[in-house]
């Protein structure tokens, strides 16, 4: 006789009741003495610098959440555990080194939910894996609007998407045409990468409705193509470069390019890679990127910076965009644990959905924390920084701007 199999929510609830959930004489329910959540992050392999930072930033959160933070305003500060005083645990997979790092999360480490810090196309693979084990996953990183848009049930992204990113990009340029700045013509430089097809169709929209003329460069990854890319801006007349970046070798080339066209063209990085670890400071000023959170903004933000002087403490570096990105996720899905009502996956998955943080508690510059039928975060937003020789600054939106951007112009790059 074949037995049939239990679905995978009643099996962690066997396994939490083991763990010390219903296990008196008297039958009565008891909250399990420890609840665990997962992390899929690259921990090895060519992302693995991303990977480790984002570990940190969650274990960070773990961290806060173990003991009361009274000074602290963000959720979870003022109890100590989750739930009336239950330990949260992290488990910690490798999602390059594990095919099956979710599925490992989950079966063997009893993970209520998933929080995944990768690519897209990794972040896609775990989250119909959670999905076909009914667990729900939170995104930290960057993932493109397709990912969201493919009906997950369980799915949950914290970020803005590549939308976002390019309405912010577009909205710096119509400030800057409002200042009397060249903008119209622009060039997008791109080398087809996982993702560019998708984030290339968006700027087309965008840029459609905002009546520029928009031209595509593709490139392979080579030195000797980006010499030869400036140089055809240069002779087209370009006013703008919109350099797409969705890995870590299109983040490298555009700060090449950028290099190249210093005080001549300004370059703007938009994609995944651009904001999270993407194109590093340069000695020039025109590069810019957009980003869903900037080392500029923490500096002002009364949380952002208490918590960037504790990572640093903690582990002796820089909060980075991927290390507070994995601190939200971790945070939005803590949460969640202590505010469902029952300890599985449907009922974190319940409470996800119900998720409200105002921007006040977020280390992040974003309008706070809610999330759509689709489970993208809606009050989600992305600014747009340019490098600067003190640092990464702000330049748009004005509301959150320290200055206003350094722009070559039309005279000084010989453009007419």
């Amino acid at each position: 006789m074949v037995r049939a199999r239990r679905p995978l929510s009643a099996m962690l609830v066997a396994a939490l009741l083991l763990l010390g959930g219903c296990t008196e004489d008297d039958g009565a329910w008891r909250e399990p003495r420890t609840l665990s959540i997962g992390l899929l992050a690259p921990l090895s392999g060519p992302d693995a610098a991303l990977g480790q930072q984002a570990a940190q930033g969650a274990q960070l959160a773990i961290d806060l959440i173990a003991v009361r933070q009274t000074d602290l305003s963000l959720p979870l500060a003022v109890t100590a555990g989750v739930r009336g005083g239950t330990p949260l645990t992290l488990a910690v997979a490798d999602s390059h080194g594990d095919g099956d790092a979710a599925g490992t999360l989950i079966r063997d480490r009893g993970a209520l939910g998933l929080i995944a810090a990768d690519r897209a196309e990794t972040v896609r693979s775990g989250t119909e894996r959670a999905e076909a084990l009914g667990v729900p996953l939170v995104d930290a990183g960057l993932a493109a609007d397709a990912l969201s848009a493919l009906g997950y049930r369980r799915y949950f992204q914290i970020g803005p998407a590549d939308r976002a990113l390019a309405r912010a990009v577009f909205g710096l340029l119509r400030q800057q045409r409002a200042a009397g700045l060249p903008v119209r013509r622009i060039t997008v430089v791109e080398s087809g990468g996982t993702g560019a097809a998708a984030l290339l169709a968006t700027i087309r929209e965008i840029s459609a409705a905002g009546a520029h003329d928009l031209t595509t460069v593709r490139y392979r990854d080579r030195p000797t193509e980006i010499e030869t890319v400036s140089a055809q801006c240069l002779s087209v007349g370009t006013d703008v470069v919109i350099a797409m970046v969705t890995s870590q070798e299109e983040a490298a080339a555009a700060a090449q390019l950028a290099e190249r066209l210093r005080g001549k063209i300004p370059v703007v990085a938009l994609g995944q890679r651009a904001t999270i670890g993407g194109v590093p400071a340069g000695r020039g000023v025109s590069e810019m990127r957009a980003v869903s959170w900037s080392v500029d903004y923490a500096g002002r933000s009364p949380v952002a910076e208490a918590i960037a002087e504790r990572y640093n403490r903690q582990f002796g570096a820089p909060l980075t965009e991927a290390a507070a990105s994995a601190f939200t996720a971790t945070l939005v899905l803590a949460n969640a644990v202590d505010s469902a009502d029952r300890v599985d996956p449907d009922g974190v998955h319940v409470a996800l959905q119900r998720t409200w943080f105002p921007a006040a508690e977020t280390v992040m510059p974003w309008n706070g924390i809610r999330f759509d039928a689709a489970g993208q975060n809606e009050l989600a937003a992305a600014v747009v920084e340019q490098q600067t020789s003190s640092g990464p600054r702000i330049v748009y939106p004005l509301e959150l701007a320290v200055a206003l951007p350094t722009w070559p112009s039309a005279k000084s790059s010989g453009r007419s």
